[in-house]
């Protein structure tokens, strides 16, 4: 049985069709700059702290589901899209 950290914390690349926290990240950030918000409001409509939000965007940090879905409804956008490779 594989370990879940191992799993989690495995370098793939995107010819595996993984997606890992900085494409999240960069993701969230297309997202919000195109609809012209700024860290500090998209923060504040997911309930959230300026900091927290900043490094997830810069795919510093790992997030719950629960998290990513506040931003996706903050950004007024699916979940899904948070999660695709652009």
């Amino acid at each position: 049985m594989t370990n879940r950290n191992n799993i989690t914390n495995k370098a793939v690349n995107k010819s595996d069709g993984v997606i890992k926290k900085e494409d999240i990240g960069r993701n969230i950030k297309k997202l919000r700059i195109a609809l012209g918000f700024t860290q500090a409001q998209v923060a504040k409509k997911a309930k959230m702290s300026v900091s927290h939000f900043g490094q997830m965007e810069r795919g510093k940090i790992y997030s719950t589901i629960l998290t990513l879905h506040a931003i996706s409804k903050a950004l007024c956008t699916k979940i899904y899209k948070l999660f695709m490779k652009r």
